[in-house]
């Protein structure tokens, strides 16, 4: 079902390693290590787990707040994390693989024609063959390291068709729309102006021909005449904006092309966690909602009060809050604000992370509802970081539980929430407490996960493995026999 779905957003391998020390004493902690998912347009994916197992870090390294230690990430299929480590390493083992290979024909028909198998002719002929395999697969990993290399340096212009458009904008079929649109538009102008200014003339020979006897019927011919001047002239000026029109139309289509991936990161928002840290004291509301705009270019005060405004009443708050500062609201209000400040650019995708852990019971309902309509009527997508298991089941489609910086376990919710199978995800649903007084005094003490007791993986490492349908848990080859016998009950 999931393979028919837009997808909107894919990691692969994510990693975010943060350096301790130095020198000797130099260790690195493994927040996110290798984490892969995939999100599908119009659902929300939860990603959760205990307080300091990376969930919040996956999603600042995805918007690009952190700089990745590896792996990749594709925004509406477009690469906006690129692993250059990885790629140089995968393109030093082809070539020792393929420097091997070539190494090793050559010997073989070196034997062959000392042992009189082949003549010098054929000997010279399989040799050019063996060479031109060689530059082929050296080519082919060059240009995947090459590409890494420019995703990395380019993070704004990412894709062959940006780096295009710096060389050769004029082969583009949008440059030549835009040219002919003005083109004929100047061939109508200059003919609006060229009659204007003949009548103009035509005007000024009569007028200077005319008897100033009759004193108003000269005034009339003489403002008649004026009223001709101004239009002829008013058309040469719209001759004139017409090629300017072009010129910045041309360079707007330039820098849409050539920045189209930082164009393309507008379309991803966050909400963050704290919602008194992520306001700044300082500024009124408006200012607050209007800095994503005014970063993206938006000059005209009046579109941007509007669209301020909008996003206001979008997240239930009334107009006259923006000139408001932010220790004037709740703690419900403010995190409306930090929703109003992702939605106002319009985004298609916004990574919510934890935004009600700060709130009251009361509040988060709200909260939740909001978001939930925002996904229903503006079609928005959610990654929603949380470790709340209660609101997860409630409010999302699928999720992935992570511990220590992986993932253990990843697919549909009701699958994971029916039938959960790693001994993390396990002790997670245990912790959910439950509206009954009689079954919270009698469920004694909440199973604590440890991986040294629960598992063995002294002889064979885990992976990711599909247990059923959209169902993948982290295991080893023994446990997930055990997983698949358990969902086959």
């Amino acid at each position: 079902m999931s393979e028919k779905r837009e997808e909107i957003l894919r990691v692969e391998n994510l990693k975010q390693h943060f350096k301790l020390g130095s020198g000797r004493n130099k260790m690195y902690n493994k927040a996110v290590d290798g984490v892969s998912f995939t999100i599908y347009k119009g659902e929300v994916f939860s990603l959760v787990g205990e307080s300091g197992c990376g969930k919040t870090t996956t999603g600042r390294t995805i918007i690009k707040l952190y700089n990745s230690s590896g792996g990749e990430a594709f925004f509406h299929g477009t690469r906006i994390v690129s692993d250059v480590k990885a790629a140089k390493k995968q393109h030093k083992e082809n070539m020792k693989r393929a420097k091997s290979a070539k190494i090793e024909e050559a010997e073989k028909l070196q034997e062959a024609l000392e042992n009189q198998v082949i003549n010098k002719e054929l000997h010279a002929e399989k040799t050019d063959e063996i060479n031109a395999q060689y530059e082929k697969e050296k080519n082919a990993s060059l240009e995947v390291f090459r590409l890494a290399k420019r995703d990395k340096k380019f993070e704004k212009n990412v894709s062959d068709h940006a780096v295009d458009a710096k060389k050769n904008l004029k082969s583009f079929p949008e440059y030549v729309e835009i040219n002919k649109k003005y083109d004929d538009l100047k061939v109508d102008l200059k003919k609006e102006a060229d009659q204007l200014k003949e009548e103009a003339a035509q005007s000024k020979k009569a007028l200077a021909e005319m008897s100033k006897e009759n004193k108003d019927v000269y005034q009339q011919a003489k403002k008649a005449h004026q009223a001709l001047v101004e239009k002829a002239d008013n058309a040469v000026k719209e001759l004139k904006l017409n090629g300017i029109r072009r010129k910045q139309d041309l360079s707007s289509l330039q820098y849409n092309l050539i920045h189209e991936n930082k164009l393309l990161m507008r379309r991803m928002q966050m909400i963050f966690q704290d919602p008194i840290a992520s306001l700044n004291p300082r500024m009124t509301v408006k200012e607050i909602i209007a800095e994503g705009l005014r970063i993206n270019g938006y000059k005209n005060e009046k579109v941007i009060d509007d669209k301020v405004k909008d996003a206001l009443k979008t997240v239930g708050l009334v107009p006259e809050h923006a000139s408001r500062y932010p220790h004037e609201f709740s703690g419900g209000q403010r995190q409306r604000i930090g929703i109003a400040r992702a939605l106002v650019v319009e985004p298609s995708f916004i990574i919510a992370d934890e935004p009600i852990s700060a709130l009251d019971v009361s509040i988060r309902a709200q909260v939740i509802n909001l978001l939930n309509d925002l996904r229903e009527e503006k079609g928005i997508t959610i990654m929603f970081i949380a470790h709340d298991l209660s609101v997860v089941k409630y409010f999302s489609d699928r999720l992935a539980v992570m511990y220590f910086g992986k993932i253990v376990e990843i697919g549909n919710k009701d699958k994971i929430f029916d039938n959960p199978m790693h001994p993390y995800t396990l002790s997670l649903m245990a912790s959910i407490p439950q509206p009954d007084p009689l079954f919270e005094q009698q469920r004694g003490k909440t199973h604590r996960y440890s991986p040294q007791d629960e598992h063995d993986y002294s002889k064979e490492g885990p992976t990711l493995r599909e247990i059923e349908e959209d169902h993948f848990v982290l295991c080893n080859t023994e446990e997930y026999k055990k997983y698949k016998k358990q969902a086959t009950k």
